[in-house]
């Protein structure tokens, strides 16, 4: 510990010295760490990330030297220790070009989604080259990269480095045009390559379009994986649908989703939207809804509007099944929000939530 420690300090100073000698770098740093500790030794816990970054122009250089020491002895990750993300990017007016690890997201996360959830130890970053081009009708995503794995076995737990163990290459990107100045259309497109228990690789792909004025917004997505007779699985189908309108003060929601055989390594590389409520209140959400791609639709229904002076009520429901007409998850959500109210801003809700896979 003490050795790594001295290693960041080493770093951070370098770090400074760099930008002295050089006025026009500029540098970042961020840290942060956490520590727990019982009576028993299994109870031990740190925590910490480092993100330092470079830059000078238009190059910018980062990495992060991380500490992972988990208290339970059946936590899904190893005790690491180094350096786990590092990258150089480039980036100009319109574009960007990124070496090393990054993060993606592609349509609504139907076919590509990497993240990072550091309370939930989660981080499916991909290392690689990503390449992306901005302008007032045209978006462009190119990549390329491994994606780390985020769930570990017990061997891949003991033989874990920093970095973390990695899942097929993924090579792809998204494509959206502005057609008209309300109208977007926009395609998706990723083949992830060959797998150890597989001959071939399989790809996905997707197709969305999205309408925006003043008054609402409509977004629809439809994405289809045809899998390799290998893989002896029927081919994979996603549907999302979300419409937003603004009546006055008045707002609504609806979303809709029909997923089927869309998790791909087990969800690991799509996330998309589980169209619930999702609550920010621990006591509401013991009872969250696990998505369940290969086999789910559902849709959430939400209105929005102002009562009283500075306050704000929001009603939603939501309802989630498997193609068999079972219900799976179930959320009737009541919640008013009021500020300047006793010297505070005040917030109360009700939920009833009702899970019916256990």
């Amino acid at each position: 510990m003490m050795g790594w420690q001295r290693g960041t300090g080493v770093l951070i100073l370098v770090c400074f010295w760099t930008a002295a000698a050089f006025a026009q770098v500029r540098v970042e740093l961020l840290s942060y760490s956490e520590v727990a500790r019982a009576s028993a030794r299994e109870s031990e816990f740190f925590e910490s990330w480092n993100d330092v970054s470079l830059q000078r122009g238009l190059i910018r250089f980062g990495m992060r030297l991380s500490v992972h020491r988990p208290a339970a002895t059946f936590a899904r990750q190893a005790d690491v220790s180094g350096l786990t993300q590092r990258y150089v990017e480039f980036r100009g007016k319109y574009f960007r070009l990124r070496l090393g690890n990054f993060y993606c997201l592609l349509g609504r996360g139907l076919t590509l989604r990497s993240f990072e959830h550091h309370a939930l130890r989660w981080d499916s970053n991909l290392d690689g080259v990503y390449f992306e081009i901005h302008h007032s009708f045209l978006d462009v995503q190119l990549l390329a990269g491994r994606p780390r794995k985020t769930r570990l076995n017990v061997a891949e737990i003991a033989s874990s480095s920093a970095g973390g163990v990695r899942l097929p290459a993924q090579y792809g990107g998204e494509v959206r045009l502005r057609v008209f100045p309300h109208l977007l259309l926009g395609g998706t497109y990723v083949y992830a390559a060959r797998a150890p228990l597989h001959r071939k690789g399989f790809s996905r792909y997707s197709l969305s379009v999205q309408m925006n004025h003043s008054f609402g917004t409509v977004y629809g997505e439809i994405a289809h994986a045809p899998y390799p007779e290998s893989f002896q699985l029927d081919d994979g189908l996603a549907l999302y649908l979300s419409g937003s309108l603004f009546i006055g003060s008045l707002s609504f929601l609806v979303e809709y989703k029909d997923y089927r055989n869309f998790a791909f390594y087990n969800g690991l590389l799509n996330n998309p939207p589980t169209v619930i409520r999702e609550h920010s209140f621990t006591l509401m959400n013991r009872h969250q809804l696990v998505q369940n791609l290969n086999d789910e639709r559902g849709f959430l229904a939400e209105v929005k509007y102002p009562v009283l002076e500075d306050g704000l009520l929001t009603a939603s429901y939501c309802r989630t099944a498997n193609h068999a007409g079972e219900t799976i998850y179930r959320d009737l959500f009541l919640q008013f929000e009021k500020e300047s109210f006793l010297g505070g801003n005040w917030l109360w809700a009700l939920a009833r939530q009702m899970e019916f896979t256990r």
